[in-house]
């Protein structure tokens, strides 16, 4: 996360949209063998088709108020959407980069994972902060309590204050359904169409 987030500053303004993934070696869930079913299930809502990806572009180019898309929280994390340890962190890290104070609700709500779609324009001030390479913890396996799980907590919160929404979405149930009335017909319909289209998959 941290080279990401440095490296990216003097690149954002190349770019309107962006997908963050990683390889995703979790441990957080005993159920999981190194997160891989928690990774396959990620890029399969994040990555699935090239014409499920057109569809998520096509989404920001037809509401400029979107700016972040991320997949429905994976089932077996839910019990761990919290703060953890990170509350004081998140604080001081939104203060960082929004230069005031955020309040913040008891329960957040964030892309568990770290794994996104965002508008560059609805996260900018992240990638332009005074973050510094050396403010991110070494990489030692931790399940909480670093930079990293602040920043994945904050995503919306960024978002919300530069004037954005963020939503949540299922690929195979509920792909790409959110709240905007003026847009749901049309937004059927080309969902619609595009799981018409996607090809079927081989059951293993």
């Amino acid at each position: 996360m941290g080279p990401f987030i440095i490296q990216m500053g003097d690149y954002i303004d190349d770019y309107d949209y962006i997908c963050h993934i990683h390889t995703k070696k979790s441990k957080h869930l005993k159920l999981l063998s190194s997160g891989d079913e928690w990774r396959k299930y990620l890029l399969d809502n994040l990555l699935g088709s090239k014409d499920f990806v057109k569809s998520i572009i096509e989404m920001f180019e037809n509401n400029s108020e979107i700016g972040v898309i991320c997949p429905h929280t994976f089932k077996p994390m839910i019990p761990n959407i919290n703060w953890g340890g990170n509350l004081e962190t998140s604080r001081q890290l939104l203060e960082k980069v929004c230069k005031e104070e955020i309040q913040l609700p008891d329960k957040p709500d964030f892309p568990a994972g770290n794994m996104l779609w965002f508008r560059t324009q609805a996260t900018k001030n992240l990638f332009c902060s005074d973050i510094q390479l050396s403010d991110f913890e070494d990489e030692m396996g931790q399940l909480d309590g670093t930079l990293a799980h602040s920043i994945e907590r904050c995503w919306f919160y960024i978002a919300d204050f530069n004037g954005y929404s963020s939503l949540h979405y299922n690929y195979k149930k509920q792909p790409l359904k959110f709240n905007f009335d003026i847009l749901i017909a049309k937004t059927e319909q080309v969902v619609i169409s595009v799981l018409n289209k996607l090809p079927k998959r081989n059951k293993a």
